[in-house]
């Protein structure tokens, strides 16, 4: 990681100067500033997560967030910042509460990802099948165990009562007439071996 400035000194550095189209060359809009010990972020566009890691910057060392207005290009990599700098590893161990500062609706916006929940967005979607397929399990407390898929499940039937999968590699769903899932069997594995 680069070497933190002294208390008296700012470095600033663009982490994305792109907009809303999706460039390989210029992320969203992001900048870094470094004051001291703070790290701190000015807006939170698409791949600032990445450009973070980039520079040896551990996402859980953010100190703050600030935004500078709500379009969607300065928001859309907060859920990454926010949620990956929670996680156990090099890139998080946040202890502190993630911090966010800016402009009217700041508040209700930072509220409404705190309580996305998956079984209300399927309940309003009224899908014909509804699947997890990315499940994430863990814990970022030591002292509480890590939830279970059975645990996903029932947390899900809170607000969801409409078909429910929670899919496995390899698992195949055909969607025609009738939506009919397939799991992976071990037996029915292709071995390389001779």
């Amino acid at each position: 990681m680069p070497a933190r400035p002294p208390a008296s000194h700012l470095t600033v550095t663009l982490l994305g100067t792109g907009y809303p189209l999706p460039r390989i060359d210029r992320f969203g809009p992001s900048t870094l500033v470094r004051a001291g010990d703070e790290i701190l972020v000015f807006d939170c566009g698409r791949g600032a997560s990445q450009r973070l890691w980039q520079l040896g910057i551990p996402l859980g060392d953010v100190t703050a967030l600030f935004l500078t207005h709500l379009h969607s290009d300065h928001t859309v990599g907060i859920p990454d910042l926010w949620l990956t700098g929670w996680l156990a590893g090099p890139t998080g161990h946040r202890t502190e509460p993630f911090v966010v500062f800016g402009p009217p609706g700041t508040r209700a916006m930072m509220a409404h990802l705190e309580q996305a929940e998956a079984g209300t967005v399927f309940t309003r979607a009224k899908p014909r099948l509804a699947v997890y397929t990315h499940i994430v399990l863990l814990t970022t407390d030591a002292r509480v165990a890590a939830p279970s898929i059975a645990d996903l499940v029932a947390r899900t039937r809170t607000t969801y009562a409409g078909p429910l999968e929670v899919g496995d590699d390899l698992t195949t769903i055909d969607i025609g007439d009738s939506v009919t899932v397939h799991s992976w069997a071990p037996s029915t594995r292709t071995s390389s071996t001779p």
